[in-house]
C-alpha cells in the first residue's frame, strides 16, 4: 500500500507542470477593469466634492491656500475674483507676482513652488481647483481634500488637470523688470552675483549682460531642466531665487499634512 501511495505521490509531481495555470490574459484584464473601476469612483468624488462649489469660489480658496504657505492676507470670501487679472491684482498687492503656467505636471513639479491646478471635471461647466502643497513619494499632496484623501498619484491627478495652473511668487531683488540680453546695471551685477553662487558664472561682475552673462544664464535652466532661451523670466527667477536659503521661498511639503 506505501508503494502504491508513493507512485501516486511521484505521478502526480510529473504532471504538476503541465497543469493549466489561470490565464495572464484574465488576470490582466481584472487588473485593468479593477484600475478604471477606482478612477471612475475617484472622478464621481472628485465631482461632488468640488463641482458643487462655484468657479470663482474654487479659484479664491486654492489662492488663498497659497497666501497660507506665503504667509500673506487671503482674500475674504466677498472679495472680487472673477479673472486672472483679479489674482494678478491680489499677487501684487501682497507684494507677490502670479505666474500662470501651462505645461506637463512634469515640469510644473521640477519648479518646486506649492501651484493650484486648473482641473476639467466631468459634467462640471467650467473649471474648479486644487492646490498642490506636498508631494510624498509617488503621491502628490493636495489641498482641499479629495473623498477625504489628501494624497493622490501622479497619474490620477493628471487624468483631471488641463495642463493650466498658476503660482505665486516673489522676486525680491525687482530682476524681472530690469534683466535683460544687451542691459547695463547694479541688476546685472545682482544677476551676475547669484549665477556666480550657483556656479555657473566665473566672470567679474560687469553690471553688462553680456555673451558670458548670456551663457552662464543657459547653463543654469539646462541644470534646472527648463528652456534654455538665456531670457531671465519667472521660472528662471523663481528657480535661481529656490537656490538659496536667504530668500525664504516655500516649497512642497515633504510628507502628509
Amino acid at each position: 500500500m506505501g508503494n502504491i501511495h508513493f507512485k501516486w505521490v511521484t505521478w502526480q509531481r510529473a504532471i504538476d507542470p503541465f497543469r493549466a495555470s489561470p490565464p495572464t490574459e484574465a488576470t490582466e484584464e481584472q487588473t485593468r477593469k479593477g484600475t478604471i473601476g477606482r478612477d471612475e469612483e475617484l472622478s464621481r468624488a472628485m465631482v461632488v466634492d468640488l463641482g458643487d462649489v462655484p468657479e470663482s469660489e474654487s479659484a479664491r480658496r486654492a489662492f488663498n491656500t497659497l497666501t497660507t504657505v506665503w504667509n500673506v492676507p487671503p482674500i475674504p470670501e466677498n472679495g472680487n475674483f472673477r479673472e486672472l487679472k483679479d489674482m494678478e491684482r491680489a499677487a501684487l498687492e501682497r507684494n507677490l507676482r502670479l505666474y500662470r503656467f501651462s505645461g506637463n505636471l512634469g515640469a510644473l513639479l521640477r519648479l518646486g513652488y506649492p501651484a493650484v491646478l486648473e482641473l476639467a471635471l466631468p459634467g462640471i461647466p467650467g473649471k474648479r481647483f486644487v492646490s498642490l502643497v506636498g508631494r510624498e513619494t509617488e503621491e502628490l499632496l493636495v489641498d482641499p481634500p479629495v473623498a477625504g484623501r489628501r494624497s493622490l498619484s501622479f497619474s490620477k491627478l493628471e487624468r483631471h488637470w488641463s495642463g493650466h495652473g498658476f503660482l505665486l511668487w516673489r522676486d525680491p531683488l525687482n530682476l524681472l523688470a530690469n534683466v535683460w540680453p544687451g542691459s547695463k546695471g547694479d541688476h546685472i551685477k545682482e544677476l551676475q552675483g547669484l549665477l556666480k553662487e550657483t556656479g555657473t558664472y566665473s566672470r567679474a561682475l560687469t553690471g553688462v549682460y553680456d555673451k558670458d552673462t548670456l551663457l552662464a544664464v543657459k547653463e543654469f535652466q539646462s541644470l534646472r531642466g527648463i528652456e534654455q532661451d538665456g531670457i531671465v523670466g519667472d521660472q528662471t527667477l523663481m528657480l535661481l531665487y529656490r537656490s538659496f536659503d536667504r530668500f525664504e521661498v516655500p516649497g512642497l511639503t515633504a510628507g502628509r499634512r
